[in-house]
């Protein structure tokens, strides 16, 4: 397989990987505007949430997944070894099965997604973090704005 040029990794970064967080953006305007609340959870129809979990899963593979020189990941632009939590690797596991699968584990009693209590605030932290690592010669407006918004975003 080909090295990557400098273009194409930063194309990966303002188009693709910035877009990812732009559609989870954009879905949780979506929820604020039609979502209703029912205690501390907002109830989300199932379309807007299999939206969420696809990019989440995206985010995932981005920050954790295997490696493989197929999938652009975090470690081809910083020095990050950092381990997903256990519970991270539950849900991450969960998403999987919800999305890809009919599986058996829908017959359980269900759960409601952790969207605003764990998967957000995680990638969100872990995005800034790998922003805020990354060399300048991968550094632009795009990856700023998205920084400062995630900054000043702090809950759903």
């Amino acid at each position: 397989m080909k090295k990557r040029t400098l273009k194409q990794m930063q194309k990966m970064l303002d188009v693709h990987f910035h877009d990812e967080w732009g559609r989870i953006l954009d879905d949780i305007n979506i929820m604020r505007q039609h979502g209703t609340q029912s205690g501390n959870q907002v109830n989300i129809h199932p379309t807007l949430m299999s939206d969420f979990l696809i990019h989440f899963r995206i985010l995932h593979e981005f920050f954790y997944g295997k490696k493989d020189k197929r999938v652009c990941k975090a470690k081809d632009y910083i020095k990050w070894n950092k381990k997903e939590s256990k519970r991270i690797k539950i849900w991450n596991r969960r998403i999987h099965e919800y999305l890809a699968h009919l599986s058996y584990s829908r017959l359980k009693r269900w759960r409601p997604w952790p969207i605003q209590s764990l998967l957000y605030p995680h990638y969100r932290k872990i995005t800034i973090r790998f922003i805020k690592e990354l060399p300048p010669k991968y550094n632009s407006r795009l990856l700023g704005d998205l920084k400062q918004r995630l900054i000043s975003e702090v809950r759903i």
